[in-house]
């Protein structure tokens, strides 16, 4: 860990919001959702549909109330809709979603339950780094840790944090899948204020009930981040969102944290080809719904994307 800032100050307060608090993450969450749900076949392009939707009694609803109809995972990724989220958590089982955050460092405790996929458990900032990290180390998980070595002063080590070989905790592909996902928050999502001119990044924002939480998680090839808003009672903070002030913490951190590094490319961080994909699947996507809705006489739909959009990456 390259830096840790768990307070405003030390003095007045001892308390480490990075270590110690349990926050709720919101929507950060469902980036564990989706890659649980890759590992059941579904790919980025698969489609779902943002409607109303009852879960064991419990109906989730978008940020804007809103329904979008047919609508690919990635598009609801991009665009954090809580319908696809919930659904696919619950199509897949709760309990996977589960099993892959304890694999990427989540240690706090979480239970397979519907409101699971929207972030309902609260969680660690240093938990939530380490599990994104996963997607930036191609599917490895590396131990954090803020001591690397010790030594006394005539040079002998008491200490030396030996990491070894990263254990493989996702499968290498299906981390560049995500990387592209992430890529499409930060090009035209709810992360779009996280975006560092001339480098890849990928990340996904997060906002609790009644604006208690506001979080931005986040990386690049060579960094990962974690930011968290919110005050120590809970209360409601003015309506900040994880694409508004997490999101721009973060990036003027990184800006500087940066420096001097030559930028590097994040696999599968494709931004033609997602915009390409993004426009003609919406288009299509969209007319669809729009047209299953009418009751009137049906209009012309448009042109279905070519197969190549559909093919496996």
């Amino acid at each position: 860990v390259r830096a840790l800032v768990g307070g405003t100050s030390y003095q007045t307060n001892k308390f480490n919001r990075v270590t110690q608090a349990r926050r709720q993450p919101g929507s950060t969450f469902k980036t564990l959702v989706y890659a649980a749900a890759f590992e059941q076949g579904m790919q980025p392009e698969t489609v779902r549909f943002d409607e109303p939707v009852v879960i064991q009694g419990w109906s989730p609803q978008n940020y804007d109330e809103g329904f979008r109809g047919a609508v690919t995972l990635r598009t609801a990724f991009t665009h954090s809709l809580n319908t696809v989220a919930a659904e696919i958590a619950e199509e897949i089982g709760q309990q996977r979603v589960v099993d892959l955050a304890r694999r990427f460092g989540i240690s706090t405790p979480l239970e397979p339950v519907p409101s699971l996929a929207l972030g309902a458990y609260e969680v660690t900032v240093w938990d939530m780094a380490q599990a994104f990290a996963v997607f930036m180390n191609e599917g490895a998980r590396v131990q954090a840790h803020v001591i690397q070595r010790i030594e006394n002063a005539r040079g002998d080590v008491l200490f030396d944090m030996e990491t070894g070989q990263p254990p493989l905790v996702y499968a290498t592909e299906l981390a560049h899948k995500m990387n592209g996902m992430m890529a499409g928050v930060i090009e035209d999502g709810t992360g779009t204020r996280a975006n560092l001119p001339g480098r890849d990044v990928a990340g996904k924002t997060g906002t609790s009930q009644d604006w208690r939480d506001a979080w931005f998680v986040g990386y690049t090839a060579d960094l990962t981040g974690a930011v968290w808003v919110g005050y120590d009672d809970f209360s409601r903070m003015p309506r900040i969102t994880g694409g508004a002030t997490p999101a721009e913490i973060w990036s003027d951190v990184m800006v500087v944290a940066h420096r001097g590094l030559p930028a590097r490319e994040l696999p599968g961080h494709d931004l033609r080809a997602i915009r390409g994909r993004n426009s003609a699947l919406g288009r299509f996507y969209a007319g669809l719904a729009a047209e299953f809705s009418r009751t009137d006489a049906p209009t012309e739909i448009a042109e279905p994307p070519p197969a190549s959009f559909f093919r496996r990456r």
